[in-house]
């Protein structure tokens, strides 16, 4: 087995580990708080409004300029150029996920990258995990 997939393996291994147990903890606070919080929420049926087009353009049009494209590899300005032509293809993509409560895969995909924690990591625990969510 070469070195790559060794080095794979290991992070894999030490990340799961380490992620499963913060999940547990996760679901723990949710039983603490989880109940406290949901007799708060009132008057907010709006939300379950279908979007509009215009809504949907003014949201992509407050997003900060020159920022990393999506795993699409499209950046927000491209949106904001074609959106006479995607707009409302986006109108009814965004009005079905609200319809049906469902992303599709790619909408709830996150790239996880490893940042080294100090200047020379050797190990595992020498990195922190950092999820890349995608918003467009």
């Amino acid at each position: 087995m070469d070195d790559a997939k060794l080095v794979d393996e290991e992070l894999t291994r030490h990340f799961t580990a380490a992620l499963t147990i913060q999940n547990d903890r996760d679901q723990q606070l949710d039983g603490l708080f989880g109940g406290e919080v949901s007799g708060r929420v009132v008057d907010c049926d709006f939300l379950l409004l279908p979007y509009t087009a215009s809504e949907l353009k003014a949201a992509l049009l407050k997003k900060n300029k020159n920022k990393s494209p999506g795993d699409d590899g499209l950046p927000y300005e491209f949106y904001s150029i074609f959106w006479d032509l995607i707009g409302p293809h986006l109108t009814d993509v965004m009005t079905e996920v609200l319809k049906t409560g469902q992303l599709c895969p790619s909408q709830g995909r996150a790239l996880i990258r490893l940042i080294p924690k100090i200047a020379v990591p050797l190990k595992a625990s020498d990195f922190r995990p950092i999820s890349l969510v995608n918003t467009n």
